[in-house]
């Protein structure tokens, strides 16, 4: 085997297996963090933060003046997690105490069990290049693209080949030996380069080719320089948060969905280094005319058609992610550089994770930040002078416009279209046209996209005026008056979670989803007519519209992981569910997540568990597992019910409950009245479970079976994938 299939292969396992502890990680937190899309946020700025710590740490280590010395230090880095890591993510998962700071809690978990590995694997890239510039004096960044092919590959193996078969539980054993060979890999052809070294030409090589000095500039020269390396990390850094967080906004947090961008990004620095100059026009030209459609997409936040949106987001990603990286590439140093290179990318991509993912959650109000680093991928584009430009940049002008029509007519065309898509199409189609007349002067285009990305973001709908906004750590709510102020509207992220209609303020009428005469409605008043009904759990809260199915003489309990969800259904400005409510007081609210406070609940206390927990348009997936339903069917009285709300859009939700279902072998129904078995507005997709047949006979027959889950295996906390039930229409 040669020195750089050696070296190769060691950095593609490495990369391969820090990868794939991001999803891991973050997997075993989604139970105690209510499946929200900051939970993979958050996991992504911790490790761009760990992976900034590793190239620092390297950054140092190269400063040593000894080899030696070098190669012990790093060996005790390597070394340093057997001795003070904690592998056991599910023991330390259930522990963890997220209510005085999500963010801080997240971050604490991470650094305390997968944080000193990661940093130490971190290491290895820069490590190894340089090893092998100083053992043979070849160029080192063919490598670099091993290592972000490791990268991609461990992160597709996760939700692919690891998460289906393997245990959470086990994996962090297999993690813990796996490390081990890769820490003995890395320490062993470091020695061997020291030998290799024993003459000192391969080394002068490494340090004096002209290659190696591409960036050993003069200091107004080598700031310039640094900056655009941090511009050039910073902003795909920012699109992969805020993309990963769009797609999670409307669909469960899974391995599956954090992997598809970030494994998008990193392929585009394995292409972008393999090329090792500026992208080609035609994928600047590309990014413009992309992110001039999708901003105007984003900033309304529509979501369907699905796939077309998804694949929107997905692109601009990569378009942008490999424009970026072209430019790292083509200005990345030689070898006496490296770490240096290094750390400055892990700095910008720490910087755009940071700003746009977390920031945001703290600071903005409503969901602009996606808005705003489309805007920014403008700084991807390349000033051209009107004879370089006048043929392409007239290609470009007739391009757009005609992209815009073809883009509009698929949203017009589409079931279940929006007002907002139109009113998308009718004020910001003339601007986009006109904003391509600016693609190619960078300055001016990338301050008329951030002007654009503002104004698209602040725009009110005309169909409605928001009386609030407020954001937290679990998402972004809007109460809005609509028609006029015929009705008050709760927004979590994308979607629809309470009604009232101002004129029935304090007689506690629901609406949407809840009115009497639909499926939530119907099953809790045939339950009642066949038995009584004591006590009722509800896991999710919205406005409060559930609670206008109670009797005086009932107990109730709503559960609600957002603290700001429940202040805004409190306040009677908004909502006067709570304080009209028919028990003639107040039900008990606990803030925490649904999961944990069914864990608490007291064996056979509950008549009705109703599962109403949605995040936007989301059902977190760790309510609908075995051991979930298996908590819920505890807690129930004999001839209780658990009620699950499913409807969802992108999933085939009734299929995964109907695999849960046969599994447990307890009987079920949905509602046939349903819009399609994933019905919307008025007419929702519920579930009823019971033990047994005989506690559904009070149920009618607009109650059908379930759909035969077609092989599909029950979800549970250790394996849980949405592949099979992904709608993509």
């Amino acid at each position: 085997m040669t020195a750089r299939w050696a070296f190769g292969l060691t950095l593609f396992v490495a990369a391969a297996l820090s990868f794939a502890i991001e999803p891991m990680a973050a997997k075993a937190l989604q139970p105690a963090l209510g499946g929200v899309a900051s939970v993979w946020t958050t996991c992504l700025l911790f490790f761009q933060l760990a992976l900034l710590a590793g190239y620092a740490a390297q950054f140092a280590l190269s400063r040593a003046h000894f080899e030696r010395t070098r190669l012990v230090a790093h060996g005790a880095l390597l070394a340093a997690p057997f001795a003070l890591a904690r592998f056991d993510l599910v023991e330390r998962a259930r522990t963890l105490d997220h209510f005085t700071s999500p963010v801080l809690a997240t971050l604490g978990f991470l650094a305390t069990t997968v944080g000193l590995p990661f940093v130490a694997l971190s290491t290895v890239a820069p490590a190894l290049q340089r090893y092998f510039a100083r053992a043979t004096g070849q160029e080192p960044y063919r490598l670099y693209a091993a290592s972000n092919a490791g990268s991609t590959a461990g992160l597709l193996a996760y939700p692919l080949l690891i998460e289906p078969f393997v245990a959470l539980s086990s994996q962090g054993v297999a993690l813990r030996a796996a490390y081990a060979v890769v820490a003995t890999a890395v320490l062993s052809l470091g020695a061997w380069s020291l030998k290799n070294a024993a003459n000192p030409r391969a080394e002068i090589q490494a340090q004096h080719d002209p290659t190696s000095d591409r960036a050993d500039e003069s200091a107004p020269r080598e700031r310039s320089t640094t900056l655009a390396w941090l511009v050039s990390a910073a902003v795909p850094s920012a699109l992969l948060a805020t993309t990963s967080a769009s797609i999670a906004s409307d669909l469960p947090g899974v391995p599956l969905l954090w992997v598809a961008p970030l494994a998008t990004y990193l392929l585009t620095f394995v292409a972008a280094f393999r090329r090792g100059k500026l992208a080609p026009d035609w994928v600047v030209r590309a990014l413009a005319i992309v992110s001039l459609v999708l901003l105007p997409i984003s900033a309304r936040r529509l979501s369907s058609p699905f796939a077309l949106v998804l694949a929107l987001n997905l692109a601009l990603l990569a378009l942008a992610s490999f424009a970026f990286h072209c430019k790292l590439a083509a200005s990345a140093p030689g070898a006496r550089s490296l770490e240096r290179f290094y750390l400055v990318i892990a700095v910008g991509g720490a910087l755009g994770t940071l700003v746009f993912g977390i920031a945001p959650t703290l600071l903005l109000p409503d969901l602009w930040e996606l808005p705003l680093a489309i805007a920014l991928s403008a700084l991807a584009t390349r000033d051209r002078t009107d004879s370089e430009s006048t043929i392409r940049d007239d290609a470009v002008r007739a391009i757009a416009p005609a992209a815009w029509v073809l883009v509009v007519v698929a949203l017009v065309r589409a079931k279940g279209i929006t007002v907002d898509a139109k009113i998308v199409a009718a004020a910001y189609g003339p601007a986009i046209l006109l904003a391509t007349r600016a693609t190619t002067r960078t300055r001016v285009f990338t301050a008329a996209m951030v002007l654009f990305a503002l104004a698209a973001s602040v725009f009110e709908s005309s169909s409605g005026t928001t009386l609030v906004r407020t954001r937290s750590y679990f998402g972004a709510l809007r109460v809005a008056s609509e028609q006029r102020g015929a009705f008050t509207v709760l927004v979590h992220g994308t979607t629809i979670h309470g009604i009232e209609r101002r004129a029935q303020r304090g007689q506690c009428e629901p609406r949407a989803y809840y009115f009497r005469d639909g499926p939530l409605g119907r099953a809790i008043a045939a339950r009642r007519r066949a038995f009584e009904t004591r006590s009722v759990l509800a896991i999710g809260l919205g406005a409060g519209s559930i609670v206008c199915f109670a009797r005086p003489a009932e107990r109730w309990t709503f559960v609600e992981i957002d603290p700001e969800i429940v202040r805004i259904a409190r306040d009677p400005r908004w909502f006067t569910f709570l304080s009209s409510n028919p028990l003639r007081r107040e039900p008990e609210l606990v803030v925490g997540d649904g999961r944990l406070a069914l864990r608490e609940q007291p064996q056979r206390s509950r008549s009705l568990v109703v599962v109403d927990a949605f995040n936007s348009d989301s059902v977190p997936l760790h309510l609908l597992t075995r051991e979930s339903l298996a908590l819920a069917l505890r807690a129930l009285e004999p001839d209780g019910w658990v009620l699950l709300h499913v409807s969802n859009h992108a999933l085939d939700l009734p299929r995964a409950v109907a695999a849960l279902v046969a599994d447990a072998r307890v009987a079920a129904r949905i509602n046939a009245d349903a819009n399609g078995l994933t019905g919307r507005g008025n007419k929702p997709t519920w579930v009823v479970i019971a033990r047994d047949e005989r506690s559904l006979a009070p149920l009618d027959s607009q109650w059908i079976r379930l759909p035969d889950p077609r092989g599909l295996r029950a979800f549970t906390d250790e394996r849980a994938s949405i592949v099979p039930i992904i709608q993509w229409r």
